[in-house]
């Protein structure tokens, strides 16, 4: 673990973002997605704040095991956790560890569903289904719909207790016809199937956040909020970023034009200064970023030559001479969402990728305010 690294999250911010996603959706519940170690800010920490501070009884994951996860750390929580991929729901060796009531698979493809349905080890768990609407990753075809309300009522089932799908343009501006219109349509074709088959739907979700940021879907039972909860927007939105990622100068030293730095042949193009990071590949802190442009004590600093797996440089012009020293922070981004998309664009990706990559090697730090 980095001693002077660190990812500071904010509370009262995140309880904040909550607040705004129930302004956005006000007749929908709510399922918070935790999923990536809460998007990079800590599954256990992260889930813990929204079960006992905000009162969430149903939280979202990607994996079996993030669910296992949270469970083992939390044993107060009483709710549900809801496994939206990797369920494993067809492989025997995984059937004993949904004994839990409280761990709920989102069944998305026809072999699974079967199993589910005629096996002992999950008639006590609520059925939990995903239509492909569009999307084409997970989740039953249109092909498949029938024939899945069939195989329900022949189980002796007579209702999908959660039916859901999942957007893939949401972060676009919501237009009459494109393809997130094109997927709404697809979805309610499937309720009005399974409803007309006599199999009733007790509850529907379909919005991520950049649905629920342009008001897509906020009419259904529930909203699935993402990224939005933790600041960056996948379209627009009022929410803002809680967390912030911090390290120190190790060491600042002055260098000539032309001296090398670090691994390669990588040189000072100028005069000026270097400080080094501890802070390297190893924390999540990718290559990718090298070339990378920012403010330190109002300075402008580069990430500078070739990113170790322990170490970084940033290079600072003559200016800095007397301004920077070894212990000064570095905050590559501050409680601002624009500075995790500014690093996020340099490195061709996105805000998800720029958080979700941080590793464990860096403490996440929990603050009130």
């Amino acid at each position: 673990m980095r001693a002077h690294t660190r990812l500071e999250v904010y509370w009262a911010r995140l309880a904040r973002n909550w607040q705004r996603v129930q302004q956005l959706a006000p007749s929908a519940r709510i399922l918070p997605m935790i999923k990536a170690n809460a998007y990079g800010h800590g599954l256990v920490p992260v889930g813990q704040f929204l079960s006992q501070e905000l009162k969430v009884e149903t939280l979202g994951v990607a994996t079996l095991g993030e669910a296992e996860t949270f469970l083992h750390e939390t044993p107060s929580y009483r709710g549900r956790v809801m496994v939206f991929s990797e369920t494993n729901l067809i492989e025997k060796e995984f059937h004993s560890r949904y004994n839990s009531p409280q761990i709920i698979p989102v069944v998305h493809e026809m072999p699974a569903l079967e199993v589910f349905l005629s096996d002992r080890c999950y008639k006590h768990l609520p059925l939990v289904i995903k239509l492909n609407s569009g999307m084409n990753r997970l989740g039953l075809e249109e092909s498949e719909w029938e024939e899945a309300g069939r195989a329900i009522l022949k189980s002796g089932r007579k209702s999908v207790h959660h039916l859901m799908s999942h957007f893939a343009s949401s972060y676009s501006e919501y237009k009459e016809g494109d393809k997130t219109h094109r997927q709404v349509d697809a979805f309610q074709r499937g309720v009005k199937l399974l409803r007309g088959m006599g199999i009733a739907i007790e509850e529907t979700s379909l919005a991520n956040s950049g649905a629920i940021e342009q008001g897509i879907g906020k009419d259904e039972t529930w909203v699935r909020p993402g990224l939005m909860l933790y600041g960056p927007h996948s379209f627009a939105g009022p929410t803002e970023m809680v967390s912030s990622f911090v390290t120190r100068m190790m060491k600042v030293f002055p260098v000539k034009r032309g001296v090398p730095v670090g691994y390669g042949n990588h040189v000072t193009s100028e005069d000026g200064f270097i400080a080094v990071l501890p802070l390297g590949y190893g924390d999540g802190f990718p290559t990718q970023l090298s070339g990378y442009k920012f403010t330190v004590n109002g300075l402008e600093a580069k990430v500078f030559g070739r990113i170790n797996m322990d170490m970084s440089f940033l290079f600072f012009a003559t200016e800095a001479a007397g301004r920077i020293k070894a212990g000064d922070e570095v905050r590559f981004w501050d409680l601002d969402a624009a500075a995790v998309d500014a690093m996020a664009k340099h490195m061709n990706t996105h805000a998800y990728q720029a958080m979700c990559g941080i590793s464990s090697r860096v403490p996440r730090v929990y603050r009130l305010g």
